[in-house]
């Protein structure tokens, strides 16, 4: 009776540790693919580092198309949104883009209103891009938009 009794409750051990793993494998799983499909999970997991490399590269090729202009990469922080973590600031990197003529707030009005619409934030009289906001698939129609924006700058 006793043996049983031990070998019943290994087995039940055995079967509750089986689950338990199951169960890991398939929240991996779910979290990966909900990862893929859900474009704002996949933004707030990007690593700051490779915000940064993406805002140097696509610096590079906007300054090789208004190289007149004062744009910089710079640390930003976002804010994730409402709901569990309205305060929550999530570190990024973006770029800035100072011009010599006009006024930020205007500048960010037409932004919006271009074809594609262009969201900056505003920062010191400079508009600000979080790359965290921008898919990687985005880049070149963010590129286009800001370069037929700034022509009129150049």
């Amino acid at each position: 009776m006793v043996c049983r009794r031990l070998t019943h409750s290994a087995v039940q051990r055995q079967r509750l540790l089986l689950s338990l793993l199951a169960a890991h494998a398939l929240l991996v799983q779910c979290e990966d693919a909900a990862l893929q499909r859900i474009p704002a999970l996949r933004q707030l997991s990007w690593d700051p580092g490779l915000l940064k490399d993406r805002a140097e590269s696509f610096s590079v090729q906007l300054r090789n198309g208004f190289p007149d202009g004062k744009i910089e990469v710079v640390e930003c922080q976002g804010r994730v949104g409402s709901g569990a973590a309205p305060i929550r600031d999530l570190p990024g990197a973006g770029l800035t883009i100072q011009l010599h003529q006009g006024d930020a707030k205007e500048w960010s009005a037409a932004l919006r209103m271009g074809s594609p619409p262009v969201f900056a934030r505003l920062q010191e009289e400079k508009l600000l891009l979080d790359m965290r906001t921008v898919d990687p698939s985005q880049e070149t129609a963010l590129l286009q938009a800001l370069l037929t924006f700034l022509k009129p700058f150049a």
